[in-house]
């Protein structure tokens, strides 16, 4: 694996790979505030509990607990559920880009991110992902946040609405 920080190559690829991470940042950030309100606290208080979970994952599962617990019902939470489902595979993306170590091809200065996972198979080997491929990443991402948030303010709507 060879680092070049000096190329324009790589510094284009780190600055996508830190791209990914300010966008899946903000939608844990979209997250907290979800769930504060949610809960039917403040923003300091939810704070103190929220900035010490950093999970994006347990930060959905409490959302759709608190939907439930407001009176939500199946139909209500199909299309949160469906939304919920893809940030798992999103956030594993994030994981992906953001932890796996990168080397950039001695031949043709091309970037790779070496890959080894054991979830339920064992996988090595390197994959090629271009900055363009990162920068699309982040901009699903970021798409992803505001239909979330759409989606979010539809089922407040919803639950305002109940008896």
């Amino acid at each position: 694996m060879t680092a070049k920080p000096s190329s324009n190559t790589a510094r284009d690829h780190y600055a996508a790979i830190g791209y990914v991470a300010s966008a899946w940042g903000a939608f844990e950030q979209v997250l907290q505030r979800e769930l504060w309100e949610l809960a039917g606290i403040d923003s300091v208080v939810g704070a103190c509990l929220t900035a010490n979970i950093g999970i994006s994952g347990r930060f959905l599962d409490a959302i759709a607990a608190l939907c439930c617990y407001r009176g939500a019902d199946e139909k209500m939470m199909k299309p949160l559920n469906k939304l919920i489902n893809a940030s798992g595979d999103l956030s594993r993306q994030r994981n992906r880009a953001v932890h796996d170590a990168w080397g950039f091809s001695e031949e043709t200065d091309l970037p790779y991110r070496l890959e080894i996972s054991a979830a339920k198979k064992l996988v090595i080997g390197a994959v090629d992902v271009s900055p363009q491929d990162l920068n699309a990443l982040a901009q699903k991402m970021l798409d992803h946040t505001v239909k979330f948030e759409n989606s979010m303010r539809a089922m407040k709507r919803k639950l305002a609405s109940l008896p």
